[in-house]
């Protein structure tokens, strides 16, 4: 528990911290709950209260009040439990005051991942459609045709233009580089104004696709930490389990499949309008560079921080 508590922190997105699960916070109320269960139990066993205090236990009920009976004409206050059973109680009522506590946080942490992943994946989406419709209106409903020509022209040399613009063979340029130059300069700036465009989009559809990972990573870590909360809470607590379906209200939303889906779509359209359609190439040239917040491993600067108090520790006891 405590290493993935750590993972959580290694791999948390700096603008986003306040969104995260407060995994330690939520453990530990879960820990508090466990504990109050196990000192309430240890009481009732080492007092034999098992079968006098079942409903105590088993319901975690307020404890019993005191009734008044007539006897003989006279009020008389007759008490329900003795000490030790109002003791049972009362340790029964503090494991049910901490499992709502547990409850109610544990219920405010999973809305509060929720809400900023729909608001975030919305966001993202109408940033996507923005991108498409900006394009699209710039070079047409399909512009994958003219983004070809500029992908295939960017990759040609200088001579090999040349030779193509004069039909003739490479080795015959020398008597053409001066014409090359001189002529068709309007055509040339509007391929040249093409290629820096396409670069531009492609930076800007890569952006999105680093957004979209982000979120799915954000997403899969949560789902991670809630899953990993209520397993151990229906393992301790199985006759009060908490059903996955009441904390997941949303599965979808939080294993990452609705930003998966988004990521796929715009790795299909890099590869229509980038690629030739090839997918794979897509993909390729769509993986993000080490040390873009997607793969975070501080575990190396811990140590090293853990290494150098030690070393001061053991230099300040030498030295006394």
């Amino acid at each position: 528990m405590v290493e993935f508590a750590d993972k959580i922190e290694d791999n948390k997105v700096a603008e986003w911290r306040d969104h995260y699960v407060n995994y330690v916070k939520v453990k530990r109320l879960s820990d508090m709950a466990e504990k109050s269960a196990k000192a309430r139990d240890k009481f009732a066993s080492e007092n034999n209260l098992e079968e006098s205090g079942l409903q105590a236990i088993q319901g975690e009920r307020e404890p019993l009040v005191a009734t008044k009976t007539t006897l003989y004409g006279a009020d008389v206050e007759e008490k329900n439990t003795s000490d030790k059973e109002e003791r049972l109680q009362s340790l029964s009522r503090e494991v049910y005051q901490r499992k709502q506590v547990f409850r109610s946080l544990l219920f405010e942490e999973s809305d509060k991942v929720r809400e900023f992943y729909i608001g975030e994946l919305k966001a993202l989406e109408n940033q996507l459609n923005v991108f498409i419709q900006s394009a699209q209106s710039t070079y047409g409903a399909q512009p994958a045709s003219r983004f070809s020509l500029a992908r295939s022209q960017k990759r040609k040399s200088m001579r090999t233009l040349v030779a193509e613009k004069f039909q003739v063979d490479k080795r015959q340029l020398q008597t053409h580089l001066v014409d090359y130059y001189e002529s068709d300069q309007e055509g040339d700036e509007t391929l040249h104004y093409l290629v820096r465009e396409v670069a531009s989009l492609k930076r800007a559809l890569l952006d999105l696709h680093r957004q979209s990972q982000l979120l799915n990573n954000f997403s899969m870590l949560n789902y991670t930490a809630l899953m990993r909360i209520v397993e151990n809470w229906n393992r301790i607590f199985s006759d009060d389990p908490i059903e996955q379906t009441e904390v997941l209200r949303y599965p979808d939303l939080y294993d990452g499949k609705a930003s998966g889906r988004l990521g796929l779509k715009m790795q299909t359209l890099y590869a229509e309008w980038f690629c030739n359609g090839d997918m794979i190439e897509a993909q390729a040239q769509m993986v993000h560079k080490r040390g873009d917040g997607l793969e975070m491993d501080w575990s190396q600067l811990r140590l090293g921080y853990r290494l150098g108090i030690c070393f001061t520790l053991i230099i300040w006891v030498c030295w006394d």
